[in-house]
């Protein structure tokens, strides 16, 4: 019953009916199962007494792991000696004629039935003799003791991670540990082999008291509430976790040849009469018109390349038929042969630097204006004209009605949305130990083609999606194309269009011939320190230089103005890896709780010298 009254809840009651050799116990229903599981294990046959020791700064099942590995290993080792010093002894009695059948290692040894650990009082149920106990109690004594910086609040500032991301993390790595030791826990105390034997599992666990971690975005720290112990083994985990990440330059190349040659060739001729009828002249005229070609009314335009045409004698009284000054000709004939050759060679270098496994774009293009609509009818000069009106009451001038009044009169309005014509580089880079790099790309690339006055600009698009493997430095090709197309187009006049030879007076050819061949390249350039950075910088400086002399322009070079004042020194970093060792050597000494060693000394201090020394 007094081990019991020590476990009990407040509330609980505890009687010891003698006459019977019963408790009787009021609980609640969880502790109650709890005591009786606890009463099972202590109510057994033996001389042994059954001791409480309350454990004031340590973990109570760390504690019973340890003394019985220490006291199991001690019982061993006497006993093997007692059986000797036995034997020897009754060699020595039956020669001397008697003698005491004690045994010599009886006094000594210490004999352990169980150490039990209750983890909600942070107590131990010590089952073993007065004696023995007296030995774990100053054992236990001896290692309950006070650590330096126990339950004191922490701060870890990170260089490279991101406090809160880390922050998360940790706190679902304690957490998940905490719960595992709870299990553990309850475990142990439904199982009753299991609790008379240290658990390895249980004994490897990281952490032993609660671990709070919360995160500073403006300091990029952690914020830890725990016992100097588990904050030693978390702050080896940060340093694990908080290295700086390496960082990858990507270097894509786009190169384009296109080839465009378009050919047409034809011909269109005319005639016409103007008989009489009756006294009236009636005008007859009749020819060819194949696409932009026409020998009545000639389109300057239209006489490109090749032109040779004949146009004969108006004839009298068509004046003004086709337009002012423009009458009928009696006959004509144009012909037309022109070839047009576009070479397109384009080489474009996007380049971007990120760190490992963070994505990354670049955007290079301009804004156009696309032409999305238009208007200019009697519609808008009526709106344009109800809007003049309503405006007018109020005295003020709407510029949007005469934008609708200058439509209905027949001037032009156009609509105009200006779009992103660019050129786009998406990356995520993810490194590996063995020098790849795994790549997520997206590269799409848009340029403007063709222009046209009425209905805008046209807009060629390639894209490309991918995730590539690639090793260090060496250049891959992501994608690609072959195009190679042929289109004729003939304009004729049926059947007379289809005679051998005599068929081209009736018909007019376009030809067009488009060979294109694209590439898409990429090379990563991993980045693990400056000298990394400084060649890189060499080089597009050098290719920069290049392009200048290339275009016979000269520049002033770019001279980064650096403070060397405030840049380590080529010692400073040896210093500071020194420092933060005898620092941590320090911090485990004292959760150790080795205060009698000799302290070594925490800093480091350096002076110039002189340039007289």
């Amino acid at each position: 019953s007094e081990v019991l009254n020590q476990l009990k809840t407040p509330t609980a009651n505890i009687y010891v009916y003698a006459p019977s050799n019963t408790l009787i116990i009021t609980e609640t229903g969880t502790n109650m199962r709890r005591l009786l599981e606890m009463v099972s294990r202590l109510d057994r046959p033996g001389g042994e007494t059954r001791f409480v020791y309350q454990v004031e700064y340590a973990s109570a099942s760390e504690l019973a792991t340890t003394l019985l590995s220490i006291f199991e290993e001690q019982d061993n080792q006497p006993r093997q000696e007692d059986d000797r010093r036995r034997r020897r002894r009754r060699r020595d009695e039956e020669d001397d004629g008697g003698g005491s059948d004690d045994a010599v290692g009886d006094d000594t040894s210490v004999s352990v039935s169980q150490i039990i650990a209750d983890e909600r009082t942070n107590q131990l149920i010590i089952v073993a003799s007065p004696r023995s106990y007296e030995a774990i109690r100053e054992m236990a004594e001896l290692l309950d003791q006070p650590i330096e910086g126990e339950g004191e609040i922490h701060v870890l500032f990170l260089e490279n991670a991101n406090a809160t991301e880390l922050a998360g993390t940790l706190q679902s790595l304690t957490q998940s540990i905490q719960d595992q030791r709870e299990d553990e826990g309850r475990r142990r105390r439904t199982d009753d082999s299991e609790q008379a034997q240290p658990d390895s599992q249980a004994a490897g666990l990281t952490f032993t008291g609660d671990v709070n971690i919360s995160a500073d975005e403006a300091t990029n720290a952690l914020v830890v509430v725990a016992s100097l112990r588990d904050f030693l083994n978390l702050e080896r985990v940060v340093a694990q976790l908080d290295r700086r990440r390496e960082q990858v330059y990507v270097e894509a190349v786009i190169m384009e040849i296109t080839s465009d040659t378009n050919g047409q060739y034809g011909i269109a001729f005319n005639s016409g009469a103007l008989p009489n009828l009756d006294g009236e002249d009636f005008p007859i005229f009749g020819g060819t018109q194949l696409g932009g070609l026409n020998s009545i009314v000639l389109d300057p335009t239209s006489l490109m390349g090749l032109a040779v045409g004949v146009r004969g004698p108006e004839i009298d009284g068509t004046e003004g038929l086709f337009g002012p000054g423009i009458g009928l000709p009696s006959f004509g004939a144009i012909l037309q042969a022109v070839q047009t050759d576009t070479s397109v060679n384009v080489l474009s270098t996007p380049h971007i630097l990120t760190t490992d496994n963070e994505e990354a774009e670049i955007v290079v293009g301009e804004n156009v204006p696309f032409v999305t609509g238009g208007f200019g009818n009697v519609s808008s000069l009526l709106s344009g004209l109800g809007n003049i009106s309503d405006s007018g009451d109020s005295g003020d001038l709407n510029i949007g009605s005469l934008a609708g009044l200058s439509g209905g009169l027949g001037l032009p309005s156009f609509q105009v949305q200006r779009e992103s014509v660019s050129l786009t580089l998406r990356i995520r880079p993810q490194i590996n130990e063995s020098n790849f790099v795994r790549l997520e790309i997206e590269e799409e690339v848009e340029d403007i083609v063709a222009l046209s006055e009425t209905l805008g600009p046209t807009t060629s698009t390639r894209q490309a999606r991918t995730v590539v493997v690639v090793e260090d430095q060496q250049t891959v090709v992501i994608g690609g194309l072959i195009q190679d197309s042929v289109s004729e187009t003939v304009s004729k006049v049926p059947v007379l269009g289809d005679i051998p030879v005599l068929g081209y007076l009736f018909r007019r050819t376009e030809q067009r011939t488009v060979k294109r061949n694209l590439l898409l390249l990429l090379t990563p350039y991993i980045i693990r320190d400056s000298s990394d950075f400084h060649a890189i910088f060499r080089r597009k400086m050098d290719e920069r230089q290049e392009f200048l002399e290339f275009f016979g322009r000269d520049e002033l070079d770019y001279v980064a103005d650096i403070d060397y004042a405030r840049k380590d020194g080529p010692f400073q970093s040896i210093f500071e890896t020194i420092n933060d060792a005898v620092e941590n050597e320090e911090q485990r000494r004292r959760a150790q709780g080795m205060h009698d060693a000799p302290q070594l000394s925490p800093t480091l201090q350096a002076s110039p010298i002189s340039d007289d020394e």
